[in-house]
């Protein structure tokens, strides 16, 4: 399984196999126990240190406290690899308070309306792209200025579906 772990905006690509009580990652052998502690955190030893993870859920991203510090790590899989390859990345959403179509598709969902409060990592709306729905993430925290889109319209890649107004939340 390929993966690609962003911390700090900076993009690391692993081969990971997982066997019994082993992961193989980029070749090299670690030892590892996970347990559930509850709903969304794990208890993790890997190679002898121990760690706790926090899955948010519907979110993108995971938080990993190892006693030391709290990092937030966003995860994609071999499918997101490949999209971000052929140019249907999410990230140009992210330095700008203007919400694109990462890919083509239909609009079958809008969850905000204009005056709306949103908060980053928030669902605004749904687009059904060869019959998968892709969750739309607001990149901000802010409010819906301007919505340019209808539930049902279709859209190009990089065409506008809304504006936030950002950092009015604080």
């Amino acid at each position: 399984m390929k993966l690609r772990l962003y911390k700090n905006n900076r993009k690391n690509d692993f081969q990971i196999k997982i066997k019994n009580s082993l992961v193989h990652i980029n070749g090299k052998k670690h030892i590892f126990d996970i347990k559930q502690i509850s709903n969304n955190l794990y208890s993790l030893i890997v190679d002898n240190k121990s760690y706790f993870l926090s899955f948010e859920e519907h979110s993108d991203f995971i938080l990993i406290d190892d006693s030391e510090s709290v990092n937030e790590i966003s995860i994609q899989n071999e499918l997101d690899i490949l999209i971000e390859k052929f140019s249907f990345s999410k990230s140009e959403n992210v330095a700008t308070n203007l919400i694109k179509a990462p890919i083509p598709g239909i609009v079958t969902k809008i969850f905000v309306k204009i005056g709306d409060k949103v908060t980053s990592k928030s669902k605004i709306c749904i687009l059904e792209a060869m019959k998968m729905e892709n969750e739309i993430i607001c990149p901000t925290n802010g409010i819906v200025t301007s919505i340019c889109i209808d539930e049902g319209s279709s859209v190009k890649k990089s065409q506008l579906i809304m504006e936030i107004k950002s950092n009015v939340l604080e």
